[in-house]
């Protein structure tokens, strides 16, 4: 990447990033003086009987939660601009990183499960992307792919009690998933044990992405912790260091 494309680069990402949390700001804030919930749906595919939306949905929750990740971002991406200023993949990481956030504002604004798990995907693939940014260097490249093996345990357990939920409740939407789990539950249909089965599978997703036990060992490298790498060629410890991981939201 050319030098001169490295400071408009970075300016630009990060103006972005500060007026998308501007953005945020002023949702919250009429969220907080009570306005009604922003929601946008559309038909993203059907099938007979059956139809699949895709959207967003704001309300005070969904509002808090995107005022936390583009805060959190933008002050990472000031701070990488002096980080990384003298790394030959500068912009790169500005790629990743980009894509990391937007990829957790969609999984904050998700409105049904199954969008849920397509930007919890995207932000796994980023987590690799940046975990093993050093790539030519073996404790990046190790740590990125025990990254990546554990996350898929946990986002197997994801998928499988999402389709589990949809196979008990027909839906995706949380709403009516929520609905209908308990109707399904109160009334014998469905048994309790079976609803704590697909809770527990859906929590395996969030386990795994925090390293949480027993899905803890992506978090542990020589006996410390690394949990996501970053590139410095400044570390002792073949380029990377480790530094805490993004905080992650999900719900049923």
């Amino acid at each position: 990447m050319p030098p001169k494309l490295r400071q408009p680069s970075s300016i630009f990402i990060v103006s972005l990033t500060g007026a998308a949390m501007v953005l945020s700001f002023l949702l919250l804030w009429s969220q907080v003086q009570g306005h009604e919930t922003f929601t946008q749906m559309f038909e993203w595919a059907s099938a007979g009987d059956f139809r699949l939306e895709m959207g967003y949905t704001i309300d005070h929750l969904e509002s808090l939660m995107l005022v936390v990740v583009t805060t959190v971002a933008f002050l990472v991406m000031i701070y990488t601009d002096g980080y990384m200023a003298h790394d030959p993949g500068y912009v790169r990481f500005y790629a990743y990183l980009s894509l990391f956030s937007s990829s957790m504002l969609g999984l904050v604004i998700s409105p049904n499960l199954l969008q849920v798990y397509i930007f919890w995907e995207l932000v796994g693939m980023c987590s690799y992307l940046l975990i093993g940014f050093w790539y030519d260097r073996k404790p990046a490249a190790d740590a990125s792919q025990k990254a990546f093996v554990t996350n898929r345990v946990g986002d197997f357990g994801l998928l499988l009690g999402t389709l589990g939920i949809f196979w008990a409740t027909g839906s995706f939407e949380f709403d009516v998933m929520g609905e209908r789990l308990t109707n399904l539950v109160n009334t014998g249909t469905l048994s309790g044990g079976m609803a704590a089965v697909f809770a527990v599978l859906v929590f395996l997703g969030p386990v795994a992405k925090s390293a949480q036990f027993p899905l803890h060992v992506s978090a542990r490298r020589h006996g410390r912790p690394h949990s996501h790498f970053r590139p410095d060629s400044r570390s002792d410890d073949g380029g990377c260091r480790g530094v805490p991981g993004g905080a992650h939201v999900s719900g049923v």
